[in-house]
């Protein structure tokens, strides 16, 4: 999947379901905020999570998605001031993954959409 960063943009922090996911930047360069998940209760939809390792993500500098620690946040923070592309490979297709609200403690599922699958627009893309 290849995804275009503005300055100051960002994603929300997400998990990868459970699988590998393999990252570079071969334009600009974005930082990457892990966190670990310390507490999680799927009753409530409550979570805490903790910042861990922050590092940046550029074309010298590849990177992969740690299985033990999935949770992340990438960043185009604005002191870089440029655009950014980021490469993401994924072990398996996925439509769904976690996401998480830091200030308020919480996590829940989002669906995930793609903009063009196999070299295709989707269909709702077209409408916009």
């Amino acid at each position: 999947m290849t995804l275009c960063w503005d300055i100051g943009q960002h994603s929300r922090i997400h998990n990868h379901r459970d699988q590998n996911c393999w990252m570079s930047a071969p334009i600009g360069r974005l930082r990457i905020q892990n966190y670990r998940v310390d507490h999680r209760d799927a009753s409530h939809g409550t979570c805490k999570i903790i910042p861990t390792e922050l590092y940046d993500l550029d074309a010298a500098h590849p990177t992969y998605v740690d299985p033990m620690e999935p949770v992340h946040e990438v960043i185009n923070v604005a002191e870089f001031n440029q655009r950014a592309v980021s490469l993401h490979i994924y072990s398996k297709p996925f439509d769904t993954c976690e996401i998480y609200s830091r200030d308020k403690g919480t996590y829940a599922d989002a669906p995930l959409f793609y903009t063009s699958e196999y070299g295709k627009l989707n269909p709702s893309e077209k409408l916009l």
